[in-house]
């Protein structure tokens, strides 16, 4: 079995971030048996201030008293969630990173998955860590420090009918997303006369595939085989090539170029020292690859 492609190619990868550029990479599947991971996305509309011009922007500030807003979504899991008060998941370590590097203190806002890019155009947060995955519309509203990790959407099905389901062309597949990701964007342009239902919470996509309510569930890879671990017990597992090829990268808002070279830095720093890379490995496991 052939494991995710899991890359943190820095350098190649940062080519892409440029605003001139159109710099997501859909449709291109990785080559994978019954292993992959994906991440997800958040998307919103709108304009967005200056961060020079926002009066509650606290990137300047500096020592021990000062706090670096981080926006997250913590319903995640392996990206960032929340047990018994603490943040977890890649992106959390990342956060504390981040924070350690500036001296600040980290101060996780948690979000709705649709709020979070608002919150930064707000100057309610200084940076988003949610595993966000960088798309031409959202660079329009947002800057994206380097990408750390390609990755993509993967499937979620019922391991008794993996071998069976014809969803490619099948409009009776009920498919479930969760909202505001670009696995949703994903099933309305791919599979615009399927039944969609969405899902804010992973267990409650678990549960209803398990009632046989649900038929797929397309969602970031990482979550997908979390997905499967977790609910092992539901007789669910990921299906199929993941289904395009996309880059996380932390947000900052827009012309906030303190924080954005911040971030840069940051990634540079723990990269050359293996920081980096023991993150991602130690929450994705052999499905991470540098």
């Amino acid at each position: 079995m052939n494991t995710a492609n899991f890359s943190s190619a820095a350098d190649r990868q940062a080519a892409l971030v440029s605003r001139r550029q159109l710099l997501w990479r859909g449709g291109a599947a990785l080559g994978l048996c019954a292993g992959w991971l994906a991440l997800a996305g958040c998307a919103t509309t709108g304009n967005a201030p200056s961060a020079t011009a926002n009066p509650t922007d606290n990137t300047a500030q500096t020592g021990a008293s000062a706090v670096l807003r981080v926006g997250v979504c913590a319903k995640l899991p392996p990206i960032v969630s929340k047990s018994g008060g603490a943040f977890t998941g890649f992106e959390a370590d990342y956060a504390k990173g981040l924070a350690a590097s500036l001296g600040r203190r980290v101060e996780f806002v948690d979000l709705l998955w649709a709020d979070l890019l608002p919150a930064l155009q707000s100057g309610r947060v200084d940076i988003v860590m949610s595993g966000v995955s960088v798309t031409p519309e959202r660079m329009m509203i947002v800057d994206f420090a380097r990408p750390y990790l390609r990755s993509g959407l993967a499937m979620v099905a019922r391991r008794s009918e993996v071998a069976t389901m014809s969803m490619f062309f099948n409009k009776t597949v009920r498919i479930g997303v969760k909202p505001g990701t670009t696995g949703q964007y994903y099933a309305q342009s791919q599979f615009p006369r399927n039944p969609r239902t969405s899902y804010l919470d992973l267990a409650d996509a678990a549960k209803a595939m398990q009632a046989k309510k649900l038929d797929l569930f397309i969602i970031d890879a990482p979550i997908a085989w979390w997905m499967v671990g977790q609910y092992e017990a539901a007789g669910i597992t990921v299906m199929g090539d993941l289904l395009n090829t996309e880059y996380l990268a932390w947000a900052v808002a827009k012309g906030n170029t303190e924080m954005l070279n911040a971030a840069n830095d940051y990634f540079a720093a723990s990269t050359k020292d293996g920081q980096q890379q023991a993150i991602l490995r130690r929450w994705l496991g052999a499905f991470y690859q540098p």
